[in-house]
């Protein structure tokens, strides 16, 4: 009787020094994105636009060679399916500029083309609410914030000319400022319904390194982003073979010391500008093609070329979301999120 008594006092010690505030323990939230999985509404205005984008990622900061094709206005353009509109376009993936402020025009017999899928479009448009879309004026992006897949969007906008003067300014496509009730609009083309791989001026500025995630909640100072790869024996390593190097330096998110501000890779990635960015939601891999050219650059940097076709995935780029994903003998890299 006074073991059981002794054993009871004990557990009434114990439970009256339990400190617990019976508050439910964080769970880390963990979001996954394949290769593919890269957002479908980021899109460059122009191809020239590359070598831009590509000393941008290099140096992580707007290049001076932006301002030669810096985007002083744009005007947004979606097909019109509601059968109320009169402003009739006809949109061109090639499209050359014009000096309006100087008299130049486009000449009426582009009206007369034919519609060529991917190539020549026309229909109704409606102009779009600059809430709804965002641009990069300086790396020429454009984000259609709500694209929807069965519509058509179009662009018409004006960039920097020789000079700072608006006389010399290149326009693409009609704006307003120059339409006229009943004109045709010429416009530039960035979306089509069905965007494939043949249709190859539109499908090459389709964006295929940017990530998007949930915002709701996320807390930087609380929240990790990883990249991994999956061997063939289904271990998920955040290496690549006997290389020197974590996939995060690799593919060029990780440039500084976190701890101390210092501009060498400590194996974590950055989340700061320009690869990460809380606002909006969006990762940003600083490559075109970082599953594929970028990563070949890498190889070829540190010499070891003999495993650029192990590790290589150009299907991301050269195919559909369908049959990169049906490549499994190259879908092994995996880009995670962690938030608290």
């Amino acid at each position: 009787m006074k073991k059981i008594l002794f054993l009871l006092l004990i557990i009434i010690a114990v439970s009256c020094s339990d400190n617990s505030t019976n508050q439910p323990v964080n769970k880390l939230k963990k979001t996954y994105y394949h290769a593919y999985d890269y957002s479908r509404n980021f899109f460059l205005l122009d191809t020239s636009y590359y070598s831009i984008l590509n000393e941008f990622y290099k140096l992580g900061y707007y290049p001076q060679s932006a301002a030669s094709l810096r985007i002083k206005q744009i005007e947004v353009w979606e097909t019109n399916t509601e059968g109320n509109s009169t402003t009739y376009g006809i949109a061109f993936a090639d499209l050359e500029y014009k000096k309006c402020n100087q008299g130049e025009r486009y000449d009426d017999t582009l009206l007369n083309t034919p519609v060529f899928s991917g190539v020549v479009e026309g229909g109704p448009w409606k102009l779009l609410d600059s809430s709804k879309y965002s641009v990069d004026y300086n790396l020429g992006i454009i984000r259609l914030k709500e694209l929807k897949p069965d519509r058509y969007y179009a662009v018409s906008y004006r960039v920097e000319g020789e000079s700072n003067s608006n006389d010399d300014d290149e326009y693409y496509g009609t704006m307003k400022s120059y339409y006229s009730p009943g004109d045709t609009l010429i416009l530039k083309l960035i979306y089509r319904p069905n965007l494939i791989p043949p249709y190859r001026t539109i499908w090459q500025r389709l964006l295929k390194n940017y990530y998007t995630f949930d915002t709701e909640g996320i807390d930087v100072n609380k929240t990790k982003v990883k990249l991994y790869y999956i061997n063939q024996n289904n271990d998920t390593l955040d290496v690549l073979d006997s290389l020197p190097d974590k996939l995060v330096t690799i593919f060029g998110v990780d440039r500084t010391d976190d701890s101390t501000g210092n501009p060498i890779p400590d194996g974590n990635f950055d989340l700061r500008f320009p690869f990460f960015n809380k606002s909006e939601g969006i990762i940003k891999l600083p490559s075109i093609q970082p599953f594929y050219s970028g990563l070949i650059s890498y190889l070829q940097k540190i010499n070891r070329v003999d495993l650029v076709e192990k590790y290589m995935y150009p299907e991301v780029y050269d195919k559909t979301y369908g049959e990169a994903k049906s490549k499994t003998e190259r879908d092994r890299y995996l880009i995670e999120i962690i938030t608290e």
